[in-house]
């Protein structure tokens, strides 16, 4: 994660994830956080699919 803005009480905070590559029972998701049109942080995580079994 880079986190580029400081986020401050009363900031409306818009968040967005997009599914990536699927690595066996983890998957890429990159995400972004901005307050307007400014960048607030940015990433790449990587996740469980929660497979059960």
């Amino acid at each position: 994660m880079k986190f580029s803005r400081l986020v401050v009480p009363g900031d409306q905070l818009t968040l967005q994830a997009t599914l990536g590559q699927r690595l066996g029972g983890l998957r890429q998701v990159k995400v972004r956080a901005s307050v307007g049109s400014e960048l607030a942080a940015a990433g790449t995580l990587v996740v469980t699919t929660g497979r059960k079994g």
